[in-house]
């Protein structure tokens, strides 16, 4: 049997019983006292489709970092006096090749998901939401291991950090209300620009960021965050109930299933 925990877990066990001494031997102690003393979830092999997925959504992002990362370079070379030419050239020359890569890549992932009939034709119904695109489905699917391991959305938006965090105590703290962060990255990239994109053309979305963002005083990236928040759990709910997005849907005449399984966010969100 094997069991994974998170880092930060057995950190905070290890503080909780005042252990100062840092060996190999005090670790391999306590991990042992953690592991009898607390209950654990069995882990359980990711299927090989969806691990092969998020291989290629990892690298997909991280290609896409390093064009980023070598625009910068041109840009600040570009502005530059006196450079030669060789590093002008060189520079476009590791930007176009890529740019290859990532169209290699992005033809690998829609394979992978054009090889799996029952993949496909469920990814299909979460398409028919405005603004979400395949790369999105895809690297959401890919993190979460197709939700097996989720029971609520909940654990969803806990696990990709858009859980809220706050910072109250008496009168003298009150620190701002925000979003933890603690959670996979992968996620809240890929929901970045779909989120912008709902936010236009979703109608349903975009009243409720009107919305946010008439109702609060800071930055619109509140309404944004929030946004993002509702495309994940809406993903998730498509998914679990194996439906199509209906826009301008009703909470009243939902799918008995949704709102028996899912909590009263998801039956606003719809």
């Amino acid at each position: 049997r094997v069991h994974v925990v998170l880092p930060n877990t057995s950190k905070h066990y290890f503080s909780s019983l005042n252990v100062k001494t840092k060996t190999d031997a005090v670790d391999a102690r306590i991990l042992s006292q953690f592991g009898v003393e607390r209950v654990h979830k069995l882990w359980t092999p990711p299927p090989s489709a969806l691990l092969q997925l998020r291989n290629l959504t990892r690298y997909y992002v991280q290609l896409q970092e390093q064009k980023t990362a070598l625009g910068n370079i041109k840009h600040s070379k570009d502005c530059s006096h006196d450079i030669q030419n060789f590093i002008t050239k060189s520079n476009k020359k590791l930007i176009n090749e890529i740019d290859k890569e990532i169209q290699r890549c992005l033809k690998e992932i829609k394979k992978a998901i054009e090889d799996d009939k029952a993949l496909k034709e469920r990814v299909r119904k979460i398409l028919t939401i405005k603004g979400v695109g395949l790369i999105t489905v895809a690297t959401i699917l890919a993190e979460t291991m197709g939700f097996e391991q989720f029971h609520s959305s909940k654990q969803l938006v806990s696990y990709s950090g858009y859980d809220i965090v706050q910072r109250e105590s008496g009168t003298s703290i009150k620190g701002k209300t925000r979003i933890s962060k603690k959670g996979n990255r992968y996620i809240r990239n890929a929901l970045y620009f779909p989120a912008m994109v709902a936010c236009r053309y979703n109608e349903t979305l975009k009243e409720t960021y009107i919305r946010i963002n008439k109702n609060s005083k800071a930055s619109k990236m509140i309404g944004q965050v929030a946004i993002q928040r509702k495309l994940l759990v809406l993903i998730y709910t498509l998914w679990k109930n194996n439906t199509e997005f209906i826009e301008n849907h009703k909470s009243s005449s939902l799918d008995p299933k949704i709102e028996t399984t899912q909590d009263s966010s998801v039956a606003e969100l719809l």
